[in-house]
C-alpha cells in the first residue's frame, strides 16, 4: 500500500523517490498486513471458545431440569397430613408455614379465625387448639382465598379443644386445598362442623372418649377419608356426608350409611358355561337267572339246582303179587271147611 502511494508521488522536481525508501515502505505494509492477520486469527478463536450467554444461570434457574407440568404446579408444596397433637411443635417455627396457636383453657373461645393465603412465600396453614375448650363455642374456621394450592391442618388436642358449634368452611377455590382435622381427647370435636366445597379434600382423625360423637363432616365433591379408633363413643352418630371411606374400630357406630357408600361395590359373578352331561352309555340287558330244577333226592327244603336234563327219579315197585294170591285162596279154602263142619 505505501510501496503505491510512494510509486505515485513527485518532488516538485518530478523525480521519484529514493529507492532506499521505497523498500522500506513495503517491508512496513508486510508487517502491517502480519499484525491484521494475527489479531483477526484470536477474534476468531476467542469466539469459537467462549461459552455462549445463559439468561438462566443469572437468575437461578437450571435450564437441563425438566419443566414442571401444571399439574404439579397446583399441588400442595407442603404436606401436613401428619401433624398431631404430639409433634405439632416441629412445625410451628417453620417460616413457609402461617401458624396459629390458641394454647391454653379458653384460649381461642368463640373466636373467628381467618386461613386466607395471600402470600405466595406461603406453603401451608397450621391452627392449633390445645386445652381444655381451647377452640370451643361458637369459633369459625374460614377460608375464602389463596393464591396457590396449600395444606391446611387443624389440630384440637384435650377435652372440648373444639366441642360445640365450631364450623370450618372451606370456599370452592381455583386451586385445590388438602384439609386435615386431627382431634385428640374426650369430647376433643363433638358437634363440631367441617365442611370443605369444590373438590377440595378432608381427612379425619378422631382419637379418644366421644372425640367425635354428633360430628358432620363433609367433602362436597372431593374425597373424604375417616379414621375412628376404638374408644368408647369415638363416632357414635357422626354423618359423613356424602360418604366416607372408613378406617378403624369405631367407623362402625356412625350415622347409618356414612361409611356404607364408601365399600367398593362386589362385582356380579361371571356366568359360566353349562357343564356338559355326558349321554348314557346303554348296557345290555343282564341275563334272567336259571329256573330252579329239584335235585335228585327230595327234601324238606329243596334248592334250587343250575344243572339242566336232570333225569327225574324212577321208582320201583316191590313185586309180591303170587303171594297175596295164595294167601287168599288158603283163606277161603279154610272158611269153606269151617262152614261144612257146622
Amino acid at each position: 500500500m505505501y510501496g503505491t502511494l510512494i510509486d505515485t508521488l513527485e518532488d516538485g522536481n518530478g523525480l521519484k523517490p529514493d529507492p532506499t525508501l521505497k523498500r522500506r515502505a513495503g517491508t512496513l505494509s508486510l508487517v502491517v498486513a502480519c499484525v491484521a492477520a494475527f489479531a483477526l486469527g484470536a477474534v476468531a478463536a476467542t469466539t469459537l471458545t467462549s461459552p455462549k450467554f445463559q439468561p438462566s444461570a443469572l437468575a437461578g434457574i437450571d435450564s437441563s431440569a425438566t419443566t414442571t407440568s401444571s399439574f404439579q404446579a397446583y399441588k400442595s408444596a407442603v404436606d401436613l397430613s401428619s401433624v398431631t397433637c404430639a409433634n405439632y411443635g416441629q412445625y410451628i417455627n417453620q417460616p413457609d408455614l402461617q401458624v396459629t396457636t390458641r394454647i391454653g383453657e379458653d384460649a381461642g373461645k368463640d373466636q373467628n379465625l381467618r386461613l386466607d393465603v395471600l402470600s405466595d412465600n406461603i406453603n401451608g396453614v397450621l391452627v392449633v387448639c390445645d386445652g381444655k375448650a381451647s377452640c370451643s363455642g361458637n369459633v369459625d374456621f374460614t377460608m375464602t382465598g389463596a393464591s396457590k394450592a396449600v395444606s391446611v391442618t387443624i389440630v384440637c388436642c384435650k377435652e372440648d379443644a373444639c366441642k360445640g358449634n365450631v364450623d370450618l368452611t372451606v370456599a370452592d377455590l381455583a386451586t385445590p386445598i388438602d384439609v386435615n382435622v386431627h382431634c385428640s381427647g374426650e369430647s376433643a370435636c363433638e358437634d363440631a362442623v367441617w365442611t370443605v366445597a369444590g373438590d377440595h379434600t378432608l381427612d379425619g382423625y378422631c382419637s379418644g372418649e366421644s372425640a367425635c360423637e354428633d360430628s358432620r363432616w363433609t367433602a362436597t365433591e372431593g374425597q373424604l377419608t375417616m379414621f375412628c379408633d376404638s374408644t368408647e363413643d369415638t363416632c357414635d352418630d357422626a354423618v359423613f356426608d356424602p360418604y366416607a371411606l372408613c378406617s378403624g374400630g369405631g367407623a362402625s357406630n356412625a350415622r347409618p350409611g356414612s361409611c356404607d357408600a364408601g365399600a367398593p361395590t362386589p362385582s356380579p359373578p361371571t356366568p359360566q358355561p353349562p357343564t356338559p352331561v355326558p349321554a348314557p352309555t346303554l348296557q345290555p340287558p343282564a341275563p334272567a337267572p336259571p329256573t330252579p330244577q329239584p335235585g335228585p333226592q327230595p327234601t324238606n327244603f329243596p334248592t334250587a339246582s343250575t344243572t339242566t336234563n336232570v333225569p327225574m327219579p324212577t321208582f320201583e315197585p316191590t313185586r309180591h303179587h303170587s303171594d297175596s294170591a295164595s294167601r287168599v285162596g288158603a283163606g277161603f279154602a279154610f272158611t269153606l271147611l269151617a262152614l261144612f263142619a257146622i
